[in-house]
């Protein structure tokens, strides 16, 4: 018996549809024996119809083939378009040109960047060559997921329009530094005006975070004001504020089948943008600074760069000895995969 199927996988509204083009199958012979006192007789009116039953048995094994290609497709139909990383960001998992198919391999290449909880997607600039690939072209791993740098960056601005990056401190190691008297000589007339008077420190990025990939590190620039605030007779007042430039380097991890990473201090510069208390020596506050940036606002980031954000796999499926590249603005996960759940094509899950 000889079976033959031709099917095409095309993007449909970025989606997957699966079109079976072409089936045939071909019984060369069919061996029926009947046993019995009068085998003769059932045994002759079977080969007289051998012929029907075998274009009945090709008949259904081609319907079963069909039956089952409309299923798959129904499947993949099915698959969500987004997925959800938390209550106010989701990861656009749309399919974005048909897959491209090779001897040992299918590549397909989805969206990829992050959108807010209202489905409203960051700047179309990010855009332009964002999409992550999931594929194993060229590789020893089982499959390959590439991110390219825009899709990170669609993540911060997605945090960055929800108001998601700005911070009160009023607790640090070094907590002397959320008192006047902790400033008595970085800012003398701080400590004159406002004695003994705790403080907060405000902390607002003012821009979305840049993000450029090379090939060792994930670099990262991030513009931010801090604004020193006095508590003074229950009432809050600003004093000063000191602008921020942050370069930090970023590592990337595999934990489940999650992206997680980290971030640490690469160096910083200070200016001063206004001031309600006279000029302040830049040179003197920029060790304030550092502490500042090393002991909590770091931490902070790395405390949610751990929690990471899925990467795009059916469910059911586990990454297994993943290894990461960065090449290009992009980085690269490539791993083998152990399926979790035991494989039953009526039970095969429809969502991410």
């Amino acid at each position: 018996m000889l079976v033959g199927l031709n099917v095409a996988i095309i993007n449909q509204e970025g989606t997957l549809k699966l079109l079976l083009l072409d089936c045939g199958c071909d019984v060369k012979d069919i061996s029926i024996k009947v046993d019995g006192g009068a085998s003769w007789l059932y045994q002759g009116i079977i080969d007289a119809f051998q012929g029907k039953i075998v274009s009945a048995v090709e008949d259904a094994i081609i319907k079963k083939i069909t039956e089952g290609i409309i299923k798959l497709d129904s499947l993949l139909q099915s698959l969500p378009k987004q997925m959800q990383v938390n209550d106010f960001v989701a990861l656009n998992v749309t399919f974005v040109d048909d897959p491209v198919l090779s001897n040992s391999s299918v590549e397909l290449e989805a969206n990829g960047l992050f959108t807010g909880a209202d489905g409203i997607a960051v700047s179309n600039y990010y855009h332009k060559e964002s999409q992550s690939f999931l594929s194993s072209k060229d590789s020893l791993k089982m499959v390959e997921i590439s991110l390219h740098e825009n899709v990170f960056e669609s993540a911060a601005s997605v945090y960055f329009d929800a108001n998601y990056m700005h911070w009160t401190v009023d607790k640090i190691p070094d907590q002397s530094l959320m008192n006047t008297a902790g400033w008595r000589y970085i800012i003398p007339q701080l400590y004159e005006q406002y004695p003994d008077d705790d403080m907060n420190l405000r902390i607002a990025v003012t821009s979305p975070p840049i993000i450029r990939i090379s090939d060792h590190d994930i670099d990262t620039t991030i513009y931010a004001d801090l604004i020193i605030e006095v508590l003074n007779s229950g009432e809050v007042v600003p004093v000063a504020c000191i602008s921020l430039v942050i370069r930090a380097s970023c590592s990337a991890e595999i934990y489940r089948n999650n992206l997680t990473g980290s971030i640490r201090l690469v160096n910083f510069t200070a200016s001063l943008k206004w001031s309600n208390i006279g000029n302040l020596h830049m040179h003197l506050i920029q060790a304030a600074m550092s502490t500042i940036l090393k002991t909590f606002f770091m931490p902070y980031l790395n405390l949610h760069l751990r929690k990471g954000f899925p990467l795009p796999l059916p469910k059911g499926f586990l990454l297994q000895n993943a290894e990461i590249i960065w090449l290009d603005s992009r980085v690269t996960v490539q791993s083998d995969l152990s399926f979790t759940d035991r494989y039953d094509l009526n039970l095969l899950p429809i969502y991410w």
